[in-house]
């Protein structure tokens, strides 16, 4: 493919993403009614009195991963690859969470796993607060541990909204269109192109989700969303 500029690739990024998903969609509704794969309304945690689909995050991964595989420059992201692997772990954690229900200490772990990927070997990690609370540059270790313990608690974070029509999703667009913008213009296009792609994937879903909901983006959603989003700050702190 030859070198497009920036601003084309998060166009293309964005659309491709969106299309992908709002085609993907559907075909996730039909297979889960016919399986009869539904969250179902108990008396305890959930509020929504209908049987719905939950597996809308496997069209936001498909949609986000395909686009940042066929658009993402190697050149402009080199550790993209631990950034797939970290995403299948937390991919195949949600949908089994969908599915057949894990327990919080198995869903804790796969958190963990992906994030020291992505800090430890991929060296994604906050190497400074830049003055925040008087603390500037950070030793290794504290940079290890500060790193995964905010990549752990952002995963969580959006796992935790996830529980109005629209409210995960609308929050997720917000913050990827933000920290898109910022990282394209702190120049960082890597960075950028997946904060658009993430975008197009979560506005395709929210074509469904908004109330009544049609669709539940479900651990499978909300686990990719909150890392990827925790990635994409981490890059926007470290372009400064």
């Amino acid at each position: 493919m030859p070198q497009l500029p920036p601003h084309l690739i998060y166009l293309l990024t964005f659309m491709g993403a969106l299309v992908i998903s709002l085609v993907s969609i559907p075909q996730i509704m039909l297979i889960s009614a016919k399986k009869r794969l539904f969250d179902v309304p108990d008396n305890d945690r959930k509020i929504h009195l209908r049987i719905v689909p939950n597996l809308g995050g496997v069209a936001i991964f498909f949609a986000f991963i395909t686009t940042c595989s066929l658009f993402l420059n190697p050149d402009s992201f080199s550790n993209w690859n631990y950034i797939i692997a970290s995403s299948l772990i937390l991919f195949l954690t949600g949908i089994m969470d969908d599915l057949v229900a894990l327990g919080p200490s198995k869903k804790f772990f796969a958190q963990f796993i992906a994030a020291s990927i992505t800090v430890c070997i991929a060296d994604i990690r906050l190497s400074s607060l830049h003055g925040i609370f008087g603390v500037y540059d950070l030793t290794y270790w504290y940079s290890i541990i500060f790193s995964v313990v905010g990549i752990i608690f952002v995963i969580n974070a959006f796992n935790l909204i996830d529980g109005i029509d629209g409210l995960a999703g609308s929050i997720g667009v917000l913050c990827s269109f933000c920290l898109g913008v910022l990282l394209a213009v702190s120049g960082n296009p890597g960075g950028a192109s997946m904060a658009f792609s993430l975008m197009g994937a979560i506005a395709g879903f929210l074509r469904f989700n908004t109330s009544p909901a049609r669709i539940f983006m479900g651990d499978t959603g909300a686990l990719q969303i909150g890392y990827i989003i925790s990635v994409l700050c981490i890059l926007f702190v470290n372009s400064f």
